[in-house]
């Protein structure tokens, strides 16, 4: 009830008020306001501009703010007022701005002050909780609904370029989903999240690891990846075919950038990037958070999922804790039938990630987090067939459990000089996983059964430590800019035991060794300069240099790997809500070495990616209806492509040149004060359109490896009231994903061109919620498809979707 008689709180000053233009909100003027307490802050911007500004009292007091000075608009004022204080802002109306706990620290069920809207209208309600009727964006800054009573949607304000920017205002393609967002579409996973981002393709590797591709670069084959991971500024990119299974649990927003991202974030980051963006401590108050999810899978086990989250400031507006714990024992649905065993693929999952802040100065943060992340299993589900079934020809009652630990470890330095920012990341990972695969791999040598390739068992350490120093500049002039230097050391240590059959009797067994060791230090800059009011031009440039060496019992070989990656861009701003902009960027991961058990001794060279992008990104009709378009094309060398040889172990070549082109799109749309529609696709065309001398695994024409033609999803939102203080919602989402394929013409025999199937999910979201109480129902997968998601099949490593299932979640909040 404190909060329904909260002291609100609203600044006027007549010289402010005649002196500016409150009804435009991108109109520049001077602003001075100096470091002080926030609220001190807050009515020097009132003065300054005019704008009547709302918000509880609760909420301000004790905090403290970095001020803002420069000639800015009121946007780009009250951004960097507010920055770091935990707070955001909503326009009411052309005159008044609400100030407000940013939605991912704000306990569900809290009210929040607002004016300027008549009884009944949709200002006068409650935000929802993230898990009911939440349609905007966690952690946006929103614009003013200025023409009628439908709410607008939120002007999302993302970190991809390193700097705080609006959405529309990034020049490159961005997908970015909030943490509501990631609630209400059942997303709790990175392939979950392939299912709602258009380019994005994540494959089941197995073993608790999945396999990234983004717009068709992200080649399986290689110790690196080409799509890089961040947890906040931490690197956590893994390898290529063993990205982390991060928990998407008290998450701000996760952004996917889309094409070479190499100037900016470095090796591994060829096909694009993505960004777990996890939530601050909140320094002023205490809160809690909690929900216990329980479903059932078709043909499979019950699950149990338990979360929870708690907010602890220690010392008041200096010193927090966030913590995050997640439990689950979660089902499988996967049999073997010839061990007898049932749900083999159950999961045992445990994950702890603590987040701390201390802010001892305005101008001085320092953030530390903590992740520790178990996971077991009995067995995997890729392999199995349309049944479920898993069937191991070689050894067919042969267990094949795995462990997937890893722990993260960051801290954050971060401190505002006039101008500038300074940045110190320091990241150390620790990755261990245990396993037992089988992998079934046509050959044409006689006999005709297809090679059976068991590891028994299989065991990879992936340990790295990396440091970034970076400065950005602050402020809003016509000069952005972002410098620094970054080093990673990092080594992969993999052990296997394997059994070879050709359908029958083991033929013979071996053990292979693979060490590998990386130092890297890159060199990077990029800046971009606003000519006129309309036109921004940008350029940046990486200088990477890479020591890598590798140990497989026998011989040792060590090189340097050289790399230099520009980028080129530019936007015109159509409105003030619609950019157009071009791109044209550089990407490359890192070569590396072949030799040993007979086979010759060679270097294969880094792979270098170059994408040409074109693209808008518009609002209209108020802020109701918002949409983005991107056409590119990306040339893709020295391919590096996998050669079986007669060890049966096989190495990595430079196979050629590959086009890559397509398009994607997204569009959301608030048709009505209580419905909303969104769509997104993409469309791509791969083709190898050159191949190395002597390369026999592809052909000219041949597309490239797991690049899906085309994705295409459909969401919409109901929102309503059951009854008095009873806010629901209904929402629906419907996702298809193309064919992927593979190419294998170098066995000797037929070639072997294998396509996936056409994958269908459709997934439905009830909620409804009373207080701090929420409870929704949810089910996944409704149309029970069953087909390979990747063409891994034809090497009996393919997985399916997980069957129906359906269940129940509760959650609570403090008040």
């Amino acid at each position: 009830m404190r909060f329904m008689f909260a002291v609100i709180v609203i600044c006027l000053a007549g010289v402010g008020l005649a002196a500016a233009d409150p009804a435009d909100s991108h109109l520049k003027r001077p602003i001075n306001v100096p470091p002080q307490t926030l609220e001190s802050a807050l009515h020097a911007f009132s003065q300054a501009t005019g704008y009547h500004l709302v918000y509880i009292s609760e909420d301000v007091h004790s905090r403290r703010s970095a001020g803002a000075v420069g000639r800015l608009n009121a946007e780009e004022a009250l951004s960097e007022i507010l920055g770091g204080t935990g707070l955001t802002y909503r326009f009411l109306d052309t005159h008044t701005i609400s100030i407000m706990p940013d939605g991912a620290v704000t306990a569900p069920g809290r009210k929040k002050a607002v004016t300027g809207a008549t009884a009944g209208s949709p200002l006068t309600r409650a935000d929802p909780p993230a898990s009911a009727a939440a349609v905007q964006p966690v952690g946006t800054a929103a614009r003013a609904d200025r023409s009628s009573a439908v709410p607008t949607l939120e002007e999302v304000i993302v970190t991809a370029e390193k700097r705080a920017q609006r959405l529309i205002d990034v020049p490159e393609s961005v997908t970015v989903l909030s943490g509501a967002e990631l609630r209400q579409a059942n997303i709790h996973s990175v392939l979950d999240l392939s299912y709602s981002v258009p380019s994005l393709v994540v494959d089941d590797t197995g073993g608790g690891y999945e396999r990234y591709f983004i717009r068709g670069v992200g080649n399986g084959n290689g110790a690196t990846s080409l799509v890089g991971v961040y947890l906040d500024d931490a690197d956590i990119t893994n390898e290529s075919v063993a990205q982390l299974d991060v928990n998407m649990t008290d998450l701000k927003r996760v952004e996917v950038l889309k094409g070479p991202q190499g100037t900016l974030y470095g090796d591994g980051s060829a096909g694009g990037t993505i960004r777990y963006v996890t939530n601050d401590p909140d320094l002023a108050a205490f809160s809690a958070f909690g929900d216990v999810s329980l479903y059932g899978t078709r043909f499979g086990s019950p699950s149990q999922v338990v979360s929870a989250v708690v907010n602890a400031p220690l010392l008041t507006d200096t010193l927090g804790l966030r913590m995050v714990g997640t439990y689950g024992d979660i089902g499988g649905w996967v049999d073997q039938p010839a061990a007898g065993r049932r749900n083999i693929n159950d999961q045992n999952l445990r994950d702890v990630r603590v987040k701390g802040l201390w802010r001892p100065t305005a101008a001085l943060s320092v953030k530390s987090l903590v992740e520790v992340h178990r996971n077991s299993s009995n067995g995997a589900e890729t392999g199995a067939d349309a049944n479920y079934n898993l069937t191991l020809a070689v050894y067919p009652t042969l267990a094949t459990p795995f462990v997937s630990d890893f722990d993260v470890y960051n801290v954050d330095v971060s401190y505002d000089l006039t101008g500038v920012n300074l940045l110190s990341s320091t990241t150390y990972l620790d990755n261990t996983t245990h396993g037992v695969f089988g992998l079934e791999y046509p050959v044409a040598y006689p006999p005709t059964p297809p090679l059976q390739f068991i590891n028994d068992p299989d065991s990879r350490n992936d340990a790295s430590f990396s440091q970034e120093i970076r400065a950005t500049s602050r402020g809003t002039g016509r000069l952005h800019w972002v410098t620094g230097a970054f080093f990673k050391h990092q080594t992969v240590d993999y052990t296997t035991d394997y059994a070879l059959s050709f359908g029958g009797p083991v033929l013979g067994t071996g053990s292979s060794i693979d060490d590998e060791g990386s130092k890297s230090v890159s060199i990077y800059g990029d800046g971009n300069y606003k000519v006129g009011t309309r036109f921004t031009v940008g350029a940046g440039l990486r200088d990477f240099r890479d020591d890598r060496t590798e140990y497989d019992g026998v011989l040792y070989r060590s090189g340097t790997f050289h790399s230099v990656d520009p980028r080129l861009y530019a936007s015109y701003a159509l409105s003030p809500d619609a950019d157009l902009y071009a791109n044209v960027a550089d990407g490359f991961r890192s070569g590396g070495f072949n030799g040993g058990d007979g086979v010759p001794e060679s270097t294969f060279a880094p792979e270098k990616v170059r994408s040409y992008e074109m693209g808008v990104k518009a609002a209209v009709l108020d802020g109701r209806l918002s949409g983005d378009l991107a056409l590119f094309f990306t040339r893709y060398g020295n391919y590096q492509i996998f050669v079986n040889t007669p060890n049966g172990i096989g190495e990595l070549e430079n196979g050629g040149t590959a086009h890559i082109k397509g398009v994607d799109a997204s569009v959301q749309w608030r048709t009505t004060e209580h419905l909303s529609v969104a769509a997104s696709g993409s469309v791509t065309n791969s083709r190898f359109v050159s191949i190395a001398p002597g390369e026999v695994t592809v052909d000219v024409g041949d597309p490239v490896d797991y690049t899906a033609e085309y994705m295409g999803r459909l969401s919409g939102i109901y929102q309503f009231q059951m009854g008095r203080d009873l806010p629901a919602f209904v929402r629906v989402d419907y996702s298809q994903i193309g064919p992927e394929s593979t190419t294998d013409r170098g066995e000797g025999g037929p070639p072997i061109l294998v396509e996936s199937d056409v994958i269908h999910m459709l997934d439905g979201r009830i909620g409804v919620r009373r207080g701090v109480w929420t409870l929704d129902l949810f089910a996944t997968n409704l149309l029970g498809d069953n087909g390979n998601e990747d063409p891994g099949s034809a090497f009996g490593i393919g997985a399916r979707p997980r069957p129906r299932t359906v269940g129940i979640e509760i959650s609570g909040a403090t008040q």
